[in-house]
């Protein structure tokens, strides 16, 4: 993933971002892969194939740790699934092996 990639992530998922309420409630667990994968089609950065399916990964992750957090009634939060769920996107996410 690049630099570029990670602008992106984190132009979507910034508290400046109006939309980033409606992420939990745009698609459903049976629709979110493809419509993931769907929307950043068109970015032309994401042409590699692994790139693209790293991100669509990702994306998919999140949007269910989102769909925990946002579409349950505060006080019937699942913490436990919602821990579940950031252990599988921090899984995602490599680790440099580059020398600080």
């Amino acid at each position: 993933m690049t630099t570029k990639d990670g602008a992106l992530l984190g132009s979507i998922f910034s508290p400046e971002n109006p939309d980033r309420g409606t992420f939990a409630f745009s698609t459903n667990h049976e629709r979110i892969r493809g419509d993931v994968e769907y929307e950043i089609s068109g970015l032309t950065h994401l042409r590699d194939e692994n790139t693209r399916g790293a991100w669509v990964d990702t994306l998919v992750s999140y949007w269910k740790i989102a769909y925990i957090l946002e579409r349950d009634d505060g006080a019937d939060v699942s913490w436990a699934k919602a821990y579940e769920g950031q252990k599988d996107l921090l899984l995602l996410v490599p680790v440099s092996s580059s020398k600080v």
